[in-house]
This record gives structure tokens, sequence and C-alpha cells, in this order.
């Protein structure tokens, strides 16, 4: 809070918003630099999709808007919970292109996920 100012940050019941104003983006070296009032410097930004392994791509692919665990081994092929939730489910969640519908309680028995803006991106890229 202290290198960027409070608003950056924004704050809610179940999320924290960070907002990092940058003033140029280099697409050739995937590097950004951020404003001086801010904090001087250059960064390295990551590939967009790092996690974009097939089996993300793939359920990415089938997800239509909310959909259980259920819904989805069975349009995947799948018949292994635990395969899906560590190949497919954990990385397109860490990599931000899923999302659980009940954040604060992952194991709920109602729990779904769906496609982040970012999901969509992928997908329809």
């Amino acid at each position: 809070v202290k290198a960027y100012g409070k608003e950056c940050f924004k704050f809610s019941h179940n999320f924290m918003k960070m907002v990092f104003p940058i003033t140029e983006y280099d697409n050739d070296k995937d590097t950004i630099k951020v404003p001086s009032k801010y904090h001087q410097s250059t960064i390295k930004v990551p590939s967009k999709y790092p996690a974009s392994t097939p089996q993300v791509l793939r359920l990415a692919e089938v997800l239509e808007g909310e959909m259980n665990i259920e819904d989805l081994l069975s349009l995947l092929g799948l018949s292994n919970g635990g395969h899906f939730r560590k190949e497919y489910l954990k990385p397109a969640i860490e990599a931000g292109f899923v999302e659980l519908t009940i954040p604060d309680k992952p194991t709920s028995s109602k729990q779904k996920y769906r496609l982040t803006n970012d999901g969509i991106e992928l997908k329809n890229k």
C-alpha cells in the first residue's frame, strides 16, 4: 500500500481488487513500465496463458455457464474426479480461467464452476 497508494486497492466482502497503473507495455519484450509516481521500474510480464495445457484448453472448450463437476466429467469423457481436479480444474483456477460460484465454500456439494473473462477469451481463441 505504501508503494502504490490506497487508490490502487479496492476491498469488498469476498474479494480484493488491485489495479496497478502502467505507462507503457512493450509487446516485443513482454515488459511494462510503472509510473514513477508509484514505483519506478520495468517489470517482466509472463506469457498471458502459461497454464494453457491441453487439459485446461479442453475444460475451457466444454464449460458453458455454470457447471458442476459431474457435468464436466461427463462432457470430457472422464471418470476419475481426482485426476480431473488435479490436471484440469486446479490449473484452470490457478491461471484465472475458471472460478468457483461459491468461493468461500470450495467443497460445497452445490459448488459449480464458470469461466472468467480470461477463460472466455481463451475459449474464443
